[in-house]
């Protein structure tokens, strides 16, 4: 769901937004498409994962995603729940989640983590984006 600039939003309808940048950020990032995870991203964009090391625009988002089968394994679950957006404008938006991450290594060994994504929302004209998603894992 993509509202327009001039729009302001609800937090129903914020909540929903984001819900559905987070399932696309979801199924692209356990489909290894790289692509795809940066356009979640504003192209200055900036992820934090759980090491704090920051992955700054399309670029580094990228190679990160690409690089992770090497760090979690060849394959991964990413599910976030519990949606809540905290402020919205018609041009940004703060939220946060609930993540569970599951990974799987060559040999078939797993490992869950929990934690929270806490994001900046911007909307542009593509419909809403991170700005910033930190990882703060429990």
């Amino acid at each position: 769901m993509t509202l327009p600039s001039t729009t302001l939003p609800s937090t129903t309808a914020m909540e929903s937004v984001a819900a559905g940048l987070c399932a696309r950020y979801n199924f692209a990032w356990d489909r290894l498409d790289a692509q795809a995870v940066s356009a979640c991203f504003t192209p200055d964009g900036v992820f934090v994962g759980a090491s704090g090391e920051p992955h700054r625009g399309t670029e580094e988002i990228e190679a990160f995603v690409r690089l992770s089968p090497s760090i979690f394994g060849p394959k991964m679950r990413h599910m976030t729940l519990t949606h809540m957006v905290e402020s919205a404008d018609e041009q940004t938006g703060t939220h946060t989640c609930y993540l569970i991450f599951v990974a799987w290594t060559e040999d078939g060994e797993r490992t869950i983590s929990t934690g929270v994504y806490e994001d900046t929302l911007q909307n542009t004209p593509d419909g809403w984006r991170f700005r910033k998603r930190v990882v703060r894992l429990d």
